[in-house]
């Protein structure tokens, strides 16, 4: 199974972790129809300036309320920039993880908020992220 590659903010990034509850995240998690589950392996990036991305290997981990990534700090790297795939080359675009509409140009006119729902289809916008204890 391949390890999911998750946008993170590391310019938030606190003593070992990194939150994976902003709009990026979100978006890729969405995108793959991803939920994240305690202890899950994943790849963290960040866009930097230049030919090169920041990665660093964590375990997906919910406390205080939210999702991070607990990261290995001996794993940071600076890879070359991935080639895009097609999928992605629509940006800035923001899949509905229960019916694969894209529904950025709604959010920009709305508040994304935990109970936000798709306007198509009516599922949670933010599933990906949902408490451990909601998921059924």
């Amino acid at each position: 199974m391949n390890i999911p590659r998750i946008y993170a903010d590391v310019n938030g990034l606190g003593r070992d972790e990194v939150s994976l509850e902003y709009f990026g995240s979100l978006r890729d998690l969405s995108r793959m129809h991803l939920r994240l589950s305690e202890g899950m392996d994943l790849v963290v990036y960040d866009s930097s300036d230049g030919d090169e991305t920041m990665e660093m290997d964590g375990k997906a981990s919910y406390r205080n309320d939210r999702w991070s990534a607990v990261l290995s700090p001996t794993s940071f790297r600076r890879v070359p920039n991935q080639s895009v795939s097609a999928e992605l080359l629509d940006f800035p675009c923001f899949h509905c993880f229960h019916c694969g509409t894209d529904i950025y140009p709604w959010l920009c006119e709305h508040t994304l908020q935990d109970d936000t729902l798709c306007p198509t289809c009516g599922g949670k916008v933010r599933e990906a992220v949902r408490k451990p204890s909601e998921v059924t």
